[in-house]
């Protein structure tokens, strides 16, 4: 009698065991979007890759500044790039260069997931930092501004401030011309 118990037990927790393990299969989530390009080794190695021919032919270039700014920008239910802002006093022709290339990440996501559905991401927050002396008249003229970005870190140019930093943070982007 007592081997029936212990059979019984043992066919009880195996049930349970795999009830969990199919339910968790079925509801697993991701907790945040997920880049898939198969010749990047990440969003940042796209994203250098990218950017540096656009940068080459633009306005950018001829400023004379060592700065920083912050992308955000989020990944919608459908795996599509949402809104892209950037951080106040960012340069246009930076803002245009790096909405071309995140928005040529559109078909490349897996969204976040929650309870086995797709949802709009937490936004992600890429720091940019670059270095510009091409538009210098000589040398020693940069301009060296770390500081009004960091106090604009909340701050984005589509009037939605960032509450409480709650974001996923890309490793820093770093771009430059050197004259």
């Amino acid at each position: 009698m007592s081997i029936i118990k212990g059979m019984k037990t043992v066919m009880r927790i195996i049930l349970l065991i795999l009830l969990c393990t199919s339910y968790n299969a079925k509801c697993q989530d991701r907790s945040e979007p997920k880049f898939n390009n198969a010749g990047y080794k990440n969003l940042n190695h796209y994203i250098e890759d990218k950017i540096h021919p656009i940068i080459k032919g633009s306005k950018v270039t001829t400023i004379c500044m060592n700065s920083a700014s912050f992308c955000k920008f989020d990944i919608l239910e459908n795996g599509q790039v949402g809104k892209i802002s950037f951080t106040l006093n960012t340069p246009l022709d930076l803002i245009e260069a790096y909405k071309s290339v995140l928005y040529s990440t559109n078909g490349r996501w897996e969204p976040q997931l929650k309870d086995g559905k797709s949802i709009d991401s937490d936004p992600f927050l890429l720091p940019i930092m670059f270095y510009f002396t091409v538009g210098c008249n000589k040398a020693g003229d940069v301009t060296n501004d770390l500081e009004t970005p960091i106090r604009n870190i909340l701050k984005f140019d589509d009037g939605v401030e960032l509450k409480n930093l709650k974001c996923i943070i890309l490793p820093p982007a770093v771009i430059g011309a050197i004259d």
